[in-house]
């Protein structure tokens, strides 16, 4: 990634056909602070709902990376209403993670609960990975995503991200830390039927073949020998170990509710 001229930079508008995309404004505060205030939205980044303070201190770095590195996020609003959506972007952080990533460019996106579930970050993540293609060049990027964080991690796969590049990383391990004490209570055995449907991303309407097949997908996309293969830190491959765990056991916990075989 290079940096930009010393001539401070702001970030282009980009459009979609539902969405526009253009620089954080002062006035933006009130709408990302609320969003930031969000359990919802803040449970896997990071761990905690942010302060005021502490949205209106991520909004400056926005500005520092426009001006300083030619990048950075965006707001994302609805097009034909000027709803505020989000944020997203591309970032160099310098996370003091391994596999280094500094001089990589970061993408990531947030985007408010009640505009979840409706293709919003696909469509600005496809604007902005294209922009950044002329802006970068052929440059790779990468992301980090918690590896609980389902709905993220199947964007990330849309766009063309796999393996280590949105995988167990550090980062996601100090985003669990920071939740305090809630690494010990998602390595208990699920207990509820309901939890064992949820962890593996199906319904109770769902059929015993839909149930297996999810179970399969599951532990292929998180065994720890397989991440490793792909170049996940052997230090991390705990945080697979507890997840295949889970996984295992909500399998178990339908098939005994069910009478499968």
């Amino acid at each position: 990634m290079q940096t930009a001229a010393s001539t401070p930079v702001i970030g282009p508008v980009l459009e979609t056909a539902r969405l526009r995309l253009r620089a954080h404004r002062v006035d933006d505060l009130p709408r990302c602070a609320a969003m930031w205030a969000e359990e919802g939205v803040t449970r896997f980044i990071g761990g905690k709902p942010l302060t005021e303070e502490e949205t209106w201190l991520r909004m400056r770095r926005h500005a520092g990376h426009w001006s300083r590195l030619g990048c950075g996020y965006w707001v994302v609003e609805e097009k034909a209403s000027g709803q505020f959506l989000g944020e997203a972007g591309l970032a160099e952080f310098r996370r003091e993670i391994s596999p280094s990533i500094v001089g990589t460019p970061e993408a990531g996106w947030v985007f408010a609960g009640a505009s979840h579930g409706k293709g919003y970050a696909s469509e600005a993540m496809r604007a902005i990975l294209t922009w950044g293609e002329t802006r970068f060049g052929n440059d790779r990027s990468v992301c980090l995503i918690d590896p609980e964080n389902t709905p993220s991690l199947r964007l990330a796969e849309r766009l063309g991200f796999s393996g280590v590049e949105f995988a167990l990383m550090e980062a996601a391990v100090r985003a669990r830390q920071a939740r305090g004490g809630q690494n010990q209570a998602a390595a208990a055995r699920t207990n509820t039927l309901a939890e064992c449907y949820a962890e593996l991303e199906v319904d109770a309407s769902s059929s015993d073949a839909e149930v297996t097949k999810a179970y399969r997908r599951l532990m292929s996309r998180h065994h720890p020998d397989k991440l490793v293969a792909n170049g996940l830190p052997e230090s991390m491959a705990q945080m697979a170990k507890e997840k295949t765990q889970r996984i295992q056991e909500a399998y178990e916990g339908i098939r005994a509710a069910r009478g499968m075989r």
